[in-house]
This record gives structure tokens, C-alpha cells and sequence, in this order.
């Protein structure tokens, strides 16, 4: 809205001079300030118009007929007609008037020096409105016999502002109850999460929606059963499942190949999602078995919650989806390659992920201990016979230690391969022993760049900080010793160190590698931390994240990471320190920190992403057989760097060396490495499977938040699914027993919920 002019409402009360006799407020049905036209109110006579004055405000001016005097020529004269009463601002947001002194209260002098004073939401204005005075010379009639006239100043009522009044709130959801951490809640009160991958973030999606309820129930059998805050927890919980409920739609299958069909209740989610690079994207609605399995576990609490038994028949019909196979459109029960699989995505080709598959087994598992239902029984004890071998072909090992992976295929783009030697003559290479390869020899090997970094090994320092590098975080936690820079998390601020590469000393988005020694040790007796190495672009418009990863394992390390440039002009800013820095009591030491410029690629075999099979399980190893003579050694251009594989020396007889599987595509996520271990050891807790507790143990060293819940002996105390762990204002918890809805993490990141603004967070350098 244009400014209001003060100087034009000035004017008009001026140019009347003086009123003779007292303004009157109107009392009759028509509001003569703003109602267009001709009135007559209480005797006297008013004349209104109105007309647009900007965009989304009306003015209105109000005359009345009055006796007024003038004074001419040295003579006060006294006429009878309409004369300028005041103007009206038809109402309008209070913020269009924000730094107009017409719609806030106070005093003030105009440009030509007339002086003005506003009042606004008092007994006299009423609420949302202001009415402005300005201090005028009048004249007025002092003595009737004879006729004499005196002048004076006092304030004249000028104009009013009226103003839009607020819109009420809406009803608080729930008494505004406490929402777990990482969620939201649209105007109808459906969960979200914030941070999600889609648009726009609050799209329906029964994952999310399933763990905010497990959440707030777990919240609310924290407090008073009998308080108003764990009645507001229920509120909703059961709001959520409301939602939870309409999203869902229901068909109807054979479960029991009886010929009589059942209801079987779906979980779609809403949005596309592109499972794997190499696999085609997912349009909605699609259905899962992390959604339908998570489900399960949300309606069996639901019914400890309530005691109504609507929860168990809407989770009776979300089990009927268990027995559809992905023969069928929706389903996701894939028993195509000799094994029970539960599939997050059903995708044609399957992907095989490991956390969904889990999920759903778990869900299951709870299924059958509440209802006692024996499809669940036979279910859950297939899947477990067929899953050992599949938990041997997730394993990845990694410059830390031994990583998983989250899905059983090899769409992304996998490392180049190269043989360095010299005098190498090849007479055989073959993949897997039967694919002809064109693997080439290179004579020898480029030697790496010049490090960009200044005092990489720390062996320059004074007073703990080291030259060329700046300190984040205390003293405390954060300084060079010993010829490495040492950094311990103290829960509540990031702690590290950072140095700034100039622009100039790289070209602008080039390839570089980063590769240091780390030595992680974690807390035995509670949830760790990782070390976290960043990467950001400075430049005049911003700071932005080029690049993020962690480093975890315990005992020193070699690491590498590969990256692009910032754009031309911008610096390169790398840090690296603790995460999350809320989590005290890991230590992590630091060396030979080296940034600089990526090796060539040169003459090498770029495999892509076809190369390998894409199916793990149906090849979990790989390798490359060659024969000839001379001294060689297998590479993998990893990280923008070119790594050793194996040192061979050739002959005529075949030498098989293996591709380490971190070269070969697949994905690895270090975010669901941590819930790998946490469900293997729920599922261990109930069931008593010892391959389970097995494999917890070997994954469980990168996984510093949940690992040191991994019991180091296998004689450890397990529950059963013959026990009904439904009942959670009963249920304990001990070291022996964990909650089975512990590690609830958001599906697209694998981290709790409650780190989801720390993620946030990290997007920015730490200070």
C-alpha cells in the first residue's frame, strides 16, 4: 500500500478554517463516516464519498452542514454549509500502516510544521483503529450580544484508521501437546516430517506417520496416565491414526487360498521416489513392506492404548498384505530368488533393502505375539531361515572397518580399474573367470598432486593450536598434541579444526581428494559419536556444503574422500570434528590431513554401472583373472584417487584377485548401518537367533550410537515371540530388554528424528 499521505488529510481540515459548533458522533443505523450518500443522523445532515485510495485500502470523507467562520478581508464571517468533518481508512492489516504515524500511537511534526498527535486501540477509538488530531487555529463566537469572536488553538479531530481485525486462532490441536522431536503437524493435524526429500514435505506418509504415534505413546507412558498432558498425548496419537487411516485404501485377496477373499488395507505412499540409480522411479501410490510393517507395531499399541479392539481388525487387515505376493500389482512379498523378502520398494528389478526387510520382520514378530496368529508364526520363522546367508552379502568393507549395504544391488557408478607395471604382458582377463575384459597396462603411476594444505601432520603448534589451522570449540576438547590434532565431544558445542584454501590454487569445480588418519574411541557404556569431515565453498553470495562424510573406525585409519572445486572465486573451507556434538565422550584424533588436486584417470577399463552383475545375491563376489608375466597391481579409482587392489606377479597359470565391493557400486549408508545393527539385535532380543546377535557384534564398531547396546558375550538373555511385549504402560526395560520400537529413524536419512534439525544445521560451517 502507498505511503498515506499526512500533509493531504492536513489540507482539508485547513482549508475550512474553524468549526463554529461541537462535532457529534452519529448515532442512527447508517455510518456516515463510511457509508456513501446523503444522511441524516440525529438533526443533522451529513455528505459522504468514498473512493479506492490504493490497492487494498478504501477512504472515505465526511462532511457535515454547519455554521462555520471565516474571516475575509479583516472580517469574521459566518456561513451555513457542508464542511470537511474528517476522513475515513477503511479497515486494512495494521501491518500496510506499519512506520505511518497515522497507524501507530504518538506525537509528531509535520513538513509544514503543523503538529499532529495519534491514539490508537484506547476507550475512544476501540480496538484495531486509530484516529488522528492535529493542533488548528480556530475562531469562534465569544459573546452573543454583541457578536464578538475569539481565537484559540486546541487539537481538531482529523482522520480515523480503521484496521482489518485479527483472525482468530484456530482451536489449538490437542491443547498444543508437545510433538516429537523432527515433526510437524498441518492445519488438520497430520503428521509430517520437516526435513524430507519430497515436495511439498507434509505429502502423507505412513512411515513417518506410524513412528509419530509409537513416539507420542512412548512419550505419554512417561508421564501421569491421569495428567492433562498425557491426555494430550492421546489426543494424538489418535489424531494420527485418524490420518493414518484415511490415506489408506483397501482391496481385497485369496490370503488363504480357500477361494474366500479378505480385505487386505494398503499404506500408499504419495509421492514419486527413485529407489536406486539404475532402477526405474516409483510413481504413486505405491506400497511397502517398512510401511505396512511399521503399521502393525503402531495398531498393536494403539489397541494397549485404548483397549479397543477397531485397532486390531484395521491391523488384521494391514497383515493381510504380508500374504500378497509382488506377483501381484502392490504387493511386496518377492520370493523370486529362493528367499523371502519383504521389499521397501517394489521395483522391477527388486532392490532388496535390507531395513525394510527388517522393519517388516519385526512387525510381524509382533504381530503373532499379540494375536498369536500363525501365518505371522510361519512368516516370521521363513524369513529368518532365508535371511543369514543375504546378511553375509551386505557386508562392505570400508576404510573404517566393516560397513553394510542398504539394498543387495550395484547401480551406482562403480571404479575404474588399471594395471601399473612395467614389462606386463597379459595373455588372460576375464571377469568372474568368463567375461572377456579389456583391462589395459599402464607403465607407471602419475605421482600425486602437491598437498594444498599448510602443516598437514601438526607438527607446527603453540598453545594447542596449530599453524595454519583455526580451533573450534574450547581448548578443552579441541587442540594439537603429540603431532595430531585431538578432539573430544563435550555434548553441547561442535569441537574441531578448519583451514581455508584460497581461490586461486585450484581451478574452479575441479576434481580433489582428501585423505588424512583418524583413530576413533567411542564410550563403552553409552551412545557414541563419529568424526565428520566437511567440505564447503565460500564465496561472496554464500556459503554453501560441497561435501560431508564420517569416519569411525576404532584404532588408526587411512581415509579418502573425493569432491569437487568450488566455483571460480570461491575458497574452500574444510573442517572436520565431532557428530552429533550432543553426544559426549568420543575422542577422535586426526593426521596427516591432505587436501590437493584429484589424480588423473589416465588410460584405464571404466566399468560404469554394468559392469558387475547388478544382482549381489546372485554374485556377492567378483573377480578379475589374469594371466601373462611381469610385476603388476590392480587399482581402483576411488575418491578421485587411485587406489591398490592386490600386487600380483603374472604367469601362465590363472591368478584370480578379488574387487573389494566398495569399488564395484554399491551403496553404502552409514545412517542405516547404525539401524542394521539396532534391528538385528531387536530381532535377536526376540526371537533368539544367534546368527542375529552374530552379525550385531561384527557390524556393530561403525555404529557408534548403537552399537554399544551389542552385548560382547553370546550368552546374553533373550525374549522370546511367545511373550506379549504389546503392553507398554507395563512393559520395562533393562539392559536385557530394549523397548521394541527402539531406534526409530526417519526413512530417508536413517538418523533419529530427533537429529533431523542438526542435519539442518551442518549445512552451514561450524563456529
Amino acid at each position: 500500500m502507498k505511503r498515506i499521505a499526512v500533509a493531504l488529510a492536513t489540507a482539508l481540515a485547513a482549508g475550512l478554517g474553524i468549526v463554529s459548533l461541537p462535532q457529534q458522533t452519529p448515532t442512527a443505523a447508517a455510518d456516515v463516516y463510511t457509508d456513501p450518500g446523503y444522511h441524516v443522523v440525529n438533526g443533522r445532515e451529513w455528505r459522504t464519498t468514498c473512493e479506492a485510495y490504493s490497492s487494498n485500502v478504501d477512504r472515505c470523507r465526511a462532511e457535515i452542514k454547519a455554521t462555520a467562520i471565516k474571516l475575509e478581508g479583516g472580517k469574521f464571517v459566518e456561513t451555513t454549509d457542508f464542511v470537511f468533518n474528517n476522513l475515513t481508512y477503511k479497515p486494512s492489516p495494521r501491518s500496510s500502516w506499519k512506520g505511518n504515524p497515522l497507524g501507530e500511537t504518538g506525537t509528531w511534526t509535520a513538513a509544514d510544521g503543523r503538529k499532529w498527535r495519534t491514539e490508537c486501540d484506547t476507550a475512544t477509538t476501540g480496538r484495531n483503529g486509530c484516529r488522528s488530531y492535529t493542533l488548528t487555529t480556530v475562531y469562534a463566537v465569544k459573546t452573543m450580544t454583541p457578536r464578538t469572536y475569539e481565537q484559540k488553538n486546541q487539537w481538531i479531530f482529523n482522520n480515523i484508521v480503521q484496521f482489518e481485525a485479527p483472525k482468530p486462532k484456530p482451536p489449538a490441536i490437542c491443547n498444543d501437546a508437545r510433538l516429537p522431536s523432527g515433526f510437524a503437524l498441518t492445519k488438520e493435524g497430520r503428521p509430517y516430517v520437516k526435513k524430507a526429500p519430497y515436495t511439498p514435505v507434509d505429502q502423507y506418509n505412513p512411515t513417518s506417520i506410524g513412528n509419530f504415534i509409537k513416539s507420542v505413546i512412548a512419550y505419554r507412558n512417561s508421564l501421569d496416565p491421569k495428567s492433562q498432558a498425557a491426555a494430550d498425548q492421546k489426543c494424538l496419537a489418535l489424531l494420527a491414526a485418524d490420518h493414518l487411516l484415511k490415506g489408506s485404501e483397501t482391496t481385497s485377496y485369496d490370503t488363504d487360498g480357500n477361494g474366500s477373499k479378505e480385505t487386505v488395507r494398503w499404506f500408499p505412499y504419495m509421492f514419486a521416489y527413485k529407489a536406486n540409480p539404475t532402477i526405474a522411479q516409483l510413481s504413486p501410490p505405491w506400497h511397502s513392506g517398512l510401511a505396512q510393517g511399521g503399521v502393525l507395531s503402531a495398531f498393536i499399541q494403539l489397541n494397549s492404548l485404548t483397549g479397543e479392539q477397531k485397532w486390531l481388525d484395521y491391523g488384521a487387515q494391514a497383515f493381510n498384505s504380508f500374504m500378497v505376493p509382488n506377483s501381484v500389482p502392490g504387493g511386496f512379498v518377492n520370493r523370486d530368488e529362493g528367499f523371502l523378502w519383504f521389499e521397501e520398494y517394489p521395483t522391477k528389478p527388486a532392490t532388496t533393502v535390507l531395513n525394510g526387510h527388517l522393519e517388516a520382520v519385526i512387525g510381524l514378530d509382533l504381530w503373532y505375539a499379540k494375536t498369536k496368529n500363525p501365518q505371522a508364526k510361519a512368516l516370521v520363522d521363513e524369513a529368518l531361515a532365508d535371511l543369514e546367508p543375504e546378511l553375509a552379502k551386505m557386508e562392505v568393507p570400508t576404510d573404517g572397518g566393516l560397513a553394510t549395504s542398504y539394498d543387495l544391488v550395484r547401480g551406482y557408478e562403480a571404479a575404474p580399474l588399471r594395471l601399473v607395471g612395467s614389462n606386463i604382458k597379459l595373455t588372460t582377463t576375464r571377469l568372474n573367470g568368463e567375461t572377456p575384459i579389456a583391462l589395459k597396462p599402464v607403465p607407471s603411476q602419475t605421482p600425486a598432486s602437491p598437498s594444498l594444505t599448510t602443516n598437514s601432520n601438526f607438527a607446527s603448534a603453540s598453545g594447542g593450536i596449530a599453524t595454519g589451522w583455526g580451533r573450534l570449540g574450547s581448548s578443552q576438547y579441541s587442540s594439537a598434541v603429540y603431532g595430531y590434532y585431538r578432539t573430544i565431544s563435550g555434548g553441547n558445542a561442535w569441537q574441531g579444526a578448519q583451514q581455508t584454501i584460497k581461490a586461486g590454487r585450484f581451478l574452479a569445480e575441479e576434481p580433489l581428494t582428501l585423505t588424512l588418519k583418524a583413530n576413533v574411541t567411542k564410550p563403552t557404556d553409552k551412545a557414541g559419536a563419529s568424526g565428520r569431515v566437511a567440505a564447503y565453498s565460500v564465496c561472496s553470495s554464500g556459503t554453501t556444503l560441497l561435501y560431508e562424510n564420517v569416519v569411525r573406525g576404532a584404532g588408526w585409519k587411512d581415509y579418502t574422500f573425493g569432491f569437487k572445486a568450488p566455483a571460480r572465486g570461491c575458497d574452500l573451507l574444510f573442517q572436520f570434528m565431532i557428530s552429533p556434538y550432543t553426544l559426549a565422550g568420543t575422542t577422535v584424533l586426526w593426521d596427516d590431513v591432505v587436501v590437493r588436486k584429484a589424480d588423473p584417470v589416465g588410460r584405464a577399463l571404466v566399468t560404469g554401472t554394468r559392469f558387475y552383475d547388478l544382482f549381489v545375491h546372485r554374485t556377492p563376489e567378483n573377480t578379475i583373472t589374469l594371466r601373462g608375466s611381469g610385476k603388476a597391481t590392480l587399482q581402483a579409482y576411488h575418491n578421485n584417487r587411485w587406489q591398490d587392489i592386490m600386487a600380483v606377479t603374472l604367469t601362465d597359470a590363472a591368478q584370480d584377485i578379488p574387487v573389494p565391493e566398495q569399488f564395484t557400486g554399491r551403496n553404502i549408508h552409514m545412517g542405516y548401518h547404525e539401524t542394521h545393527v539396532s534391528e538385528l539385535l531387536t530381532l535377536y532380543r526376540r526371537t533368539g537367533h544367534q546368527y542375529l546377535l552374530t552379525y550385531a557384534q561384527r557390524w556393530a564398531p561403525l555404529a557408534p550410537s548403537t552399537g554399544w547396546q551389542v552385548p560382547k558375550s553370546s550368552t546374553v538373555s533373550t525374549r522370546t515371540a511367545t511373550t506379549d511385549l504389546t503392553d507398554l504402560t507395563e512393559a520395562t526395560t533393562t539392559d536385557e530388554q530394549l523397548p521394541y520400537d527402539q531406534g526409530l529413524v526417519d526413512m530417508f536419512t536413517g538418523v533419529p528424528y530427533d537429529q533431523l534439525e542438526l542435519l539442518e544445521e551442518m549445512e552451514q560451517p561450524a563456529s
